[in-house]
């Protein structure tokens, strides 16, 4: 087995002899209605620092219109559901949020 001090001169030379990573490209998969308002606006702030920004939508997302001029690079994956089966299942989980959920409480 390898001493702990080894292990630590391994370590050592390593951070010495390794420079530091520097990327300016981020990549964000934000789900539907998931915080994309706040999201968007720190992402933008990136694209203005100098980030390229690309963001993976589904072509039936509700909110993220990847159709407007923006200063984030909007890329479109396919997904096998349409946008009434979307629309159908976010009305039923809020239906059930809503009714459902604050009835089941004392």
């Amino acid at each position: 087995m390898v001493s702990e001090k080894w292990v630590s001169a391994i370590l050592l030379l390593q951070l010495r002899y390794t420079g530091c990573g520097f990327c300016e490209k981020v990549l964000v998969w934000p789900c539907d209605m998931s915080h994309w308002l706040n999201l968007k606006v720190i992402l933008e702030k990136l694209t203005k620092r100098g980030y390229e920004v690309t963001v993976l939508v589904s072509p039936q997302n509700l909110i993220m219109d990847h159709n407007k001029p923006s200063t984030l690079n909007f890329e479109v994956v396919p997904v096998p559901q349409d946008r009434e089966t979307a629309e159908n299942t976010l009305n039923d989980f809020s239906d059930l949020s809503v009714n459902v959920m604050t009835s089941l409480s004392p």
